[in-house]
């Protein structure tokens, strides 16, 4: 499960992990926001949001469920489970 996590790496970045990631679960839950700029926090850059992509980005891989939910008027948090590729 990707919570508050796929957001902080660069775009191609977010690509390389999930297809990582993919060859060995049956399935992944990615949630993110879109809309929602984050700096450094504390001085850690590691918290900065470096990418702010879509539901559309991650059209290649197998979506089994997907959800939006509005948190804010500008802030939309995405739920995707997308299926991995251990089967069983």
């Amino acid at each position: 499960m990707f919570g508050d996590v796929l957001e902080h790496f660069f775009y191609s970045e977010v690509h390389d992990v999930i297809q990582f990631c993919l060859y060995r679960v049956k399935y992944l839950m990615a949630i993110w926001p879109t809309e929602y700029l984050q700096n450094d926090f504390d001085g850690n850059l590691e918290e900065s949001h470096r990418s702010n992509f879509k539901l559309s980005d991650l059209a290649r891989y197998p979506i089994r469920y997907y959800q939006c939910n509005k948190i804010s008027a500008e802030v939309d948090l995405h739920i995707a489970l997308i299926q991995g590729m251990i089967k069983g």
